[in-house]
C-alpha cells in the first residue's frame, strides 16, 4: 500500500479492493457482529460500512489484528486505521507539502539527507525495537496504535491532518472477586474461540498451532480440538529428552483432530538459521522457532490457512509483580527494572556503565511511562504498547502476507485482554487468579492425576554452555566482565568494527555510515554488538 497525498490530487498503488468511490487495502482480520473477518471479505465490509457512514463509530468493536487503509474519492480523504497494537505498521513523512503513507519503509528510503535517529538506534540496541511512533529514520514516523487518521484535501490545495484515539475498555469488573472472574474469562473464552474455529472451517482449511509445554499454547490447542478444528502441531526443543517436547507431545497426542505433531531440534544448523537474521534479548522458544522459521508453514500453505499464535503477552509478569513491582516510588526504579529484565545483554551494560547512553535511553522510557496513574500502570502499558506490539507481535507478522498462513492472537483479542488489565491490581497481585482461569477451563473433568505441570522449564541447551539461550550467553559474558572494550571517544569505532552485524530492525542493506553520521558512540555500541556475536558464533565451530 502507497498512498501520497499532494495539493494536486492522490496517487496511490492498485487497491486490494475497488469501487467507483472507495480504494481500500487491508491486513490482518478483525470480529465484528460475532463473526471473524479477513481479506476481500473485510474490505467488502469497510467499503460498505463507510458508505453508509458507520465506518467511524465501529472502529471500536472491531476487536483483532489488523491494519486498513481507504481512500475516498469523494470527499477527496484517506483513513488509516490501527488496532490497539499498531500490530501492521503504517509509516509516514509530510515533506514540500506532500504527505506519503505505506506499509513499508522502503519507499522513504531514496529520500536524500534521511538520516538515523540516535535515540531510536540506542532503543534497538538496548530493547531490539524502537519505542514510541518513531522509526530508526528521521523525518519517517508510524501511524499511532488505537488511533483512526484521517488526511483531507480541501478544495484550496490545503491538507488536514489528524489523530483520533478510540480506545475503549469492553469489560468492567466492579465488585470483582476471585470465583467470579475466573468464571467469566472462561465463558467469554469459550465464546471467542467459537468466532475464531467457526472462521477456520469457514475457510475449509486447517490450521498451524506451535505447542509448548506452556499453558497459553495448550490452551488454545484443546480448545480448537474440543470444536473440531483440525491442525497441524509443531514443537521445538533441544533432544529427545526435552521436556518442553515430551510435554508438547502428550498434549499432542490427547488431540482428536490434530493432523500431525512435527518435532524440530535445536542443533546448529537450525540455531545458525535462527540467529543469523539478527539476535534479540528473546529466548530459543517454539512460538520463536515456529514464527522465524518460514519454511515450516511454506511447505503446508496448500492446506493451512492459520497460524494460531499462542503469546499471552507476559500480562501478568510473573512473580515480579508481588516481591517487585508494588515497592516502585519512583519513574527510575521502573526503568531500572525495564533495562535489567527487559533489555538486551550490550543494552544493560551500556545503561550501568556509561553515563551519557543511560540518559538516552532514561528519556526515551520517561516520555512513554509519564501520564498514568500509578508506576505498575505505567509499567504494564508500556509492556504491551511497545515490547509486544514491536518486539514479540511483529515477530510473527510477516512483512509479507503471501508467506505465511493468516496470524490468528487469541489472547490479544479486545475483550480477552480487557479480562487482564482492567482488573484492579490487587486481584492482578495474586497470579492464582490467572492460573485459575485457564487451569480450570483446560482441566474440566480431567483427573488430577492426568493432570500436566502449569509449564515446563527453560529450554536445555544441546551442549552445556555452547548451545543455549543467546541472550543468556552474552549476559554472563558481559556480567563477568570479559574482554568489553569500555567506550574511548579518541578511538576510531567505525574503523575498528569492521562489517556489523546489525541488530533486529536494522537491515544490512543500509548504508550505516550514512545513517550514523560521526556519531563515535553509536559505533562503539554496534561494534560491541558486532564483536560479542562473533564471539559466541565462534563457541559453535
Amino acid at each position: 500500500m502507497n498512498i501520497e497525498i499532494a495539493p494536486s490530487g492522490f496517487v496511490f498503488s492498485e487497491p486490494h479492493f475497488s469501487n467507483e468511490r472507495f480504494a481500500c487495502w487491508s491486513r490482518g482480520y478483525f470480529v465484528v457482529d460475532g463473526c471473524m473477518v479477513w481479506g476481500d471479505d473485510l474490505c467488502r465490509w469497510a467499503v460498505k460500512a463507510a458508505a453508509d457512514g458507520l465506518l467511524i463509530s465501529s472502529i471500536p468493536v472491531l476487536s483483532g489484528v489488523f491494519q486498513l487503509s481507504i481512500v475516498d474519492r469523494f470527499e477527496n480523504k484517506a483513513i488509516f486505521i490501527q488496532d490497539r497494537w499498531g500490530s501492521y505498521p503504517v509509516f509516514w513523512s509530510h515533506d514540500a507539502g506532500s504527505w506519503r503513507f505505506s506499509d513499508s519503509a522502503e519507499p522513504f528510503l531514496t529520500s536524500a539527507g534521511r538520516m538515523m535517529r540516535h535515540d531510536a538506534v540506542a532503543e534497538i540496541l538496548t530493547f531490539g525495537h524502537v519505542m514510541g511512533n518513531k522509526t530508526l529514520v528521521d523525518g519517517v514516523n508510524e501511524l499511532i496504535p488505537h488511533h483512526w487518521c484521517s488526511c483531507q484535501l480541501d478544495g484550496f490545495g490545503n491538507i488536514d491532518f489528524k489523530q483520533t484515539d478510540y480506545w475503549t475498555y469492553h469489560l468492567n469488573f466492579p465488585s470483582a472477586d476471585f470465583r467470579a472472574s475466573s468464571h467469566a474469562f472462561i465463558d467469554l473464552w469459550h465464546q471467542r474461540m467459537k468466532i475464531f474455529a467457526d472462521g477456520v472451517q469457514r475457510s475449509g482449511k486447517v490450521c498451524y498451532t506451535p505447542l509448548s509445554a506452556g499453558l497459553d499454547s495448550r490452551l488454545i490447542a484443546f480448545e480448537l480440538d474440543s470444536l473440531s478444528v483440525p491442525q497441524i502441531n509443531l514443537t521445538f526443543g533441544s533432544g529427545i529428552e526435552s521436556r518442553e517436547i515430551n510435554v508438547a507431545s502428550t498434549v499432542s497426542r490427547s488431540l482428536r483432530h490434530t493432523l500431525g505433531h512435527y518435532v524440530m531440534y535445536l542443533n546448529e544448523a537450525n540455531f545458525r538459521h535462527l540467529i543469523s537474521s539478527a539476535p534479540g534479548p528473546y529466548r530459543l522458544t517454539t512460538a520463536h522457532f515456529a514464527e522465524k522459521d518460514l519454511w515450516f508453514p511454506s511447505h503446508f500453505n496448500h492446506e493451512v490457512g492459520f497460524f494460531f499464535s499462542g503469546h499471552s503477552g507476559d500480562f501478568m509478569a510473573g512473580s515480579h509483580l508481588r516481591t517487585r513491582m508494588k515497592y516502585w516510588k519512583s519513574v527510575d526504579s521502573v526503568i531500572e527494572y525495564i533495562v535489567r529484565f527487559k533489555g538486551t545483554p550490550l543494552g544493560k551494560h551500556l545503561f550501568f556503565n556509561d553515563n551519557d547512553y543511560r540518559d538516552l535511553i532514561t528519556a526515551s522510557l520517561t516520555e512513554c511511562l509519564c501520564g498514568y496513574p500509578d508506576w505498575l500502570n505505567a509499567f504494564m502499558n508500556w509492556d504491551l504498547q511497545q515490547r509486544q506490539r514491536r518486539f514479540i507481535m511483529r515477530s510473527a507478522l510477516s512483512q509479507n502476507p503471501q508467506e505465511v498462513p493468516l496470524v490468528v492472537m487469541p489472547f490479544f483479542d479486545y475483550q480477552l485482554f480487557d479480562f487482564f488489565v482492567y482488573l484492579p491490581f490487587e486481584f492482578l497481585l495474586d497470579t492464582k487468579l490467572y492460573r485459575h482461569a485457564q487451569m480450570d477451563h483446560l482441566y474440566r473433568g480431567v483427573s488430577p492425576f492426568d493432570r500436566l505441570p502449569a509449564n515446563g522449564r527453560r529450554v536445555k541447551p544441546l551442549i552445556s554452555g555452547t548451545v543455549g539461550e543467546y541472550g543468556y550467553k552474552l549476559a554472563s559474558l558481559f556480567d563477568r566482565g570479559k574482554k568489553v572494550r569500555m567506550y574511548d571517544e579518541t578511538i576510531d569505532w567505525q574503523k575498528i568494527s569492521g562489517d556489523f552485524v546489525l541488530p533486529d530492525c536494522l537491515p544490512a542493506k543500509w548504508n550505516v555510515p550514512r545513517f550514523l553520521g560521526d556519531n563515535s558512540r553509536m559505533y562503539y555500541g554496534l561494534s560491541e554488538f558486532t564483536k560479542m556475536f562473533n564471539q559466541f558464533n565462534n563457541n559453535l565451530k
